[in-house]
């Protein structure tokens, strides 16, 4: 039996090779030496995998070159790769061999794509002590840009396997997990980018308590809002991050539906933070619970400046209480939707402690400009995609749809208030 990354399965090893004999060239085919090497490295991994072939594996890795490694490496499955190659009870420890060799001896060589991919295919399964040793190594071993561009590059996952999933939820190791978190605050610069924060349900499409609009409509400009931020001042790309009420569960599949249905609607790269069940039974719980995430995500972002935007329906106003007294260095601001006609005494307390409501996302816009978040050409951008959205809409009736008009038409007046005129 050999001993693999989710168990037990057989072994049957081919016979084995003289002492010193050589590897047989292989037949490349037509092929590029990387190429080559892909090729042969999949023959050996498909089937069973003998210690031989974990061997051979090993030797066609060590002999590459800086950029042939990463060329072999980003055409190899890693996930496979890692599954398939095994310390054996009573032989050779070519896993252990593996791994010091890719997040140690040659993890300068790697590109962060390929540090990336390394790591999210020694998260995926069941994590072992071997496993988050070589992703300690592997994030230890990156630093000041690169670390930040590596961390973000593991947040672009499809599927539920993101930063966050591997620091809170499968690194077990409670000293890898701090001398990781304590590297990531060392390595961090001046807090200069934003990374913006957002709820789901009544702030990117109604589905709780708004009443306003249609159920499961996207709000008007909510999409250009997003990418606006998500560019603001010089932002990076694709840090979108969501910070929900919907329950977490062991296996992701919240994650993923939640990204799936996110996708569906006209969004594209994010990341998925849930809550709990507990959470859901109070604001306060709720409020709680997002603190929480807040929180653990400035510990993997500390070079980020935080905005929140969520609404008013649940805790979203109440979390931004928290965050202000929190007094983070990284923290902005928190932008509330009001889907529940909150009073002006109320919004004027809130504002006091930097908690900004706004009826629709030309408002949010306003806000954002104002607070120093946002350009003026990026308001009016967001601007024109809630008229253009808002013509879309699908209302059940006129009175409703007047309504939402009044309120977005008496944003964009304000937003074109002191507008220079086109030059053209």
């Amino acid at each position: 039996m050999q001993i693999s990354k989710f168990g037990l399965r057989p072994q049957y090893d081919r016979p084995r090779p003289a002492p010193g004999d050589p590897l047989p060239p292989p037949d490349q085919g037509g092929l590029s030496p990387a190429a080559a090497k892909i090729a042969r490295i999949q023959n050996l991994l498909n089937g069973i995998t003998t210690r031989w072939d974990e061997r051979k594996i090993l030797d066609i890795l060590a002999r590459c070159g800086p950029q042939e490694l990463n060329e072999v490496l980003c055409g190899t499955d890693l996930l496979q790769l890692s599954n398939d190659v095994d310390d054996h009870w009573f032989g050779p420890k070519n896993k252990q061999a593996l791994y010091q060799l890719l997040t140690e001896e040659r993890l300068a060589d790697l590109t962060v794509e390929i540090r990336a991919r390394l790591i999210h295919g020694l998260q995926a399964g069941d994590t072992h002590r071997s496993d988050e040793r070589a992703v300690r190594n592997v994030l230890l071993g990156t630093r000041s840009g690169d670390l930040t561009a590596l961390k973000l590059r593991i947040d672009q996952s499809e599927d539920h396997r993101d930063l966050h999933q591997l620091m809170f939820h499968d690194m077990d190791h409670s000293q890898y997990k701090q001398q990781i978190l304590s590297h990531i605050a060392k390595e961090a610069g001046p807090a200069q980018e934003f990374k913006l924060l957002s709820d789901i349900d009544d702030t990117f499409y109604c589905n709780w308590k708004d009443q306003r609009f249609p159920k499961g409509s996207v709000y008007p400009g909510v999409r250009q809002y997003y990418k606006e931020m998500d560019a603001a001042p010089a932002g990076q790309p694709d840090d979108l991050t969501f910070v929900t009420a919907r329950p977490d569960d062991r296996i992701g599949a919240v994650k993923r539906r939640t990204k799936k249905s996110l996708r569906q609607k006209g969004l594209g790269q994010m990341v998925v933070l849930a809550g709990s069940v507990p959470s859901l039974f109070s604001n306060e719980a709720l409020a709680a619970k997002k603190f929480e995430r807040m929180g653990q995500l400035n510990q993997l972002y500390p070079e980020f400046r935080l905005v929140f935007t969520g609404d008013s329906g649940q805790g979203d106003a109440l979390c931004g209480l928290k965050l202000n007294q929190a007094n983070w260095p990284v923290y902005s601001a928190t932008l509330i939707h009001d889907v529940v006609q909150s009073s002006p005494e109320e919004r004027q307390r809130y504002r006091e402690q930097r908690v900004y409501f706004f009826d629709t996302y030309v408002g949010a816009a306003l806000e954002a400009q104002s607070l120093g978040l946002m350009s003026r050409d990026a308001a009016r951008r967001v601007g024109q995609a809630a008229a253009s959205d808002f013509g879309h809409t699908a209302f059940v009736d006129e009175a409703q749809r007047s309504a939402r008009l009044a309120e977005l038409q008496a944003d964009l007046d304000r937003l074109n208030q002191d507008w220079p005129p086109d030059q053209h």
